[in-house]
């Protein structure tokens, strides 16, 4: 469980223990939520949570500069503590999205919205960090992104006519333009998310 606080502006952190019957934070006298050094923020945390049996980073954060609207990025580790926040600069609307590969959790993609509308993305895989790249696209929505095969990503976000645009990467380069999937579609806030539900149909017979 993540959440913004409302007095500090960090992004703070809580999960249930099953076998204590309580929340982690009461077990070490903290309250409701964790502290964190993770702020001040402008939006709320994106968050990846991965399978630790198979990546040795249990959790990605990543957060709007509250202050100049930069990216920020932090890791935790279960032998560790968070990792300090890396500033990758830029300047950003509304709230950052991670997503991992299907089956590869040793990559990690972000994306979020410039404050010129375009997609803006970076990667992780390993240690290594690509540079922040443009992925154009006139939107006004935080985008929707999900992974259904092994090194392929969907993105989904609501361009400023009110369309709904879709990006697709295939493994090894992204798509040319953005494609117009039609709509008409309104947003009750700058930058609010679009919801994408990734469906598998199986064939039979």
């Amino acid at each position: 469980m993540w959440t913004t606080d409302l007095e500090s502006h960090n992004i703070t952190q809580n999960h249930w223990v099953v076998g204590e019957n309580r929340f982690w934070s009461q077990s070490q006298g903290y309250g409701k939520f964790r502290p964190s050094n993770h702020g001040p923020a402008k939006s709320a945390a994106g968050i990846v949570c991965r399978d630790h049996r198979d990546s040795d980073i249990w959790h990605d954060v990543s957060w709007y500069d509250r202050d100049n609207s930069s990216l920020l990025y932090s890791f935790y580790k279960g032998s560790a503590d968070f990792s300090k926040p890396r500033d990758f600069g830029g300047r950003f609307l509304g709230d950052p999205a991670l997503v991992f590969f299907a089956n590869n959790p040793q990559r990690l993609d972000f994306f979020g919205v410039g404050e010129d509308h375009q997609v803006y993305h970076l990667s992780r895989t390993g240690d290594e960090y690509s540079k922040l790249e443009a992925l154009g696209g006139n939107v006004t929505s935080t985008p929707a992104v999900v992974s259904p095969l092994k090194g392929v990503l969907d993105v989904v976000a609501l361009g400023r006519d009110r369309r709904i645009k879709h990006m697709h990467y295939d493994g090894s380069a992204w798509a040319d333009e953005w494609e117009d999937l039609g709509g008409l579609f309104y947003l009750r806030a700058d930058c609010a998310a679009v919801l994408c539900v990734l469906g598998v149909i199986e064939e039979c017979g």
